[in-house]
């Protein structure tokens, strides 16, 4: 009878030897300055990659006539302004009705008295 091969038991023994193989040699390169100089232009093109990629959409949605997100954060933004003016406009209206109302009380206290 044959020995059953473990395939998940193989694989752990492949992982092991890799690991220790290349662990040393990794941890090697990334202390180099080469390797640091290479994350740093990856870095670049990567933001260089978005930066296009952020240019090209907002003129998609431009050409499209679609809104983006900007727009939204905008009027969003101006929604605010005037939800702030409108209550500062509330508070006013309601102090100054209170005011008038506290004028007509007095002159109709003076009135019921005078007579």
């Amino acid at each position: 009878m044959e020995p059953q091969v473990n395939p998940f038991q193989l694989w752990k023994q492949v992982y092991v030897y890799a690991e220790q193989n290349y662990s040393d040699l990794i941890a090697k390169n990334m202390q180099e300055e080469t390797f640091a100089a290479w994350i740093g232009a990856s870095q670049q093109w990567y933001l260089f990659y978005q930066d296009m990629h952020n240019k090209m959409l907002e003129s998609f949605f431009h050409t499209n006539k679609l809104v983006s997100q900007d727009d939204l954060a905008r009027l969003s933004s101006l929604v605010l302004q005037i939800e702030e003016k409108v209550d500062a406009l509330d508070e006013k209206v309601d102090d100054e009705l209170l005011l008038e109302l506290k004028n007509i009380r007095e002159s109709l206290v003076q009135l019921k008295s005078a007579t």
